[in-house]
Formats: C-alpha cells, structure tokens, sequence
C-alpha cells in the first residue's frame, strides 16, 4: 500500500464501489492543475468542493447543475476518493474547537 499522500491515494487502486466504478478512474492529481489538490478528471472541479458541498446537505441535483460537466459517478467517485483517504489517513479532531 502507498504512502498515505493525496498522489499515492490517487495513484493506488480502490477497492470497487457502487456499479464496478473505481475512484482512480474519474481522480486526477496534476501539479498544474488547480495547485496539485484532487480533482475530477478533465475539469478544473475539486474534490473538496464536491465533498464540501454534500456536507452543507446540498442535494445531487444542485451540486450538478452547478457543474455542468459533472456527472452523478464524477460525485461518488468523490465520495470513495475520501473514504479512502480516511482509511489512510487519521484527522486529529478537537470537538471542544468551535
């Protein structure tokens, strides 16, 4: 298993979520694009725009009417981009921080 780095995560092969679609298909990693962060292939669309989006409870159909070019596996390949970093990765969290 890689380093758990956003490029290694990227990079290393999911397991299978949803219809036999794989995370690594619709991800990209590209130091020229949008400063190297996570987005969706062949758009200039953050990962964690996505993910900030179905955390403010934006429903599916706003979020791609807001992103045209979206589609609704371009989100859940989002969403296990994510868990598979939270299987790497473990985020020190302070629930007395407000």
């Amino acid at each position: 298993m890689p380093p758990a780095t956003a490029v290694g995560v990227a990079v290393w092969a999911f397991c299978c979520y949803g219809r036999g679609m794989y995370a690594v298909d619709r991800i990209a990693v590209d130091p020229q694009i949008c400063h190297g962060k996570a987005c969706i292939k062949g758009t200039r669309i953050p990962v964690s725009v996505i993910l900030d989006n179905l955390a403010a409870g934006v429903p599916l159909h706003e979020i791609l009417g807001s992103y045209p070019t979206l589609t609704p596996e371009d989100v859940h390949a989002a969403i296990a981009y994510a868990a598979g970093l939270a299987r790497e990765q473990v985020v020190p969290f302070d629930p007395l921080r407000p």
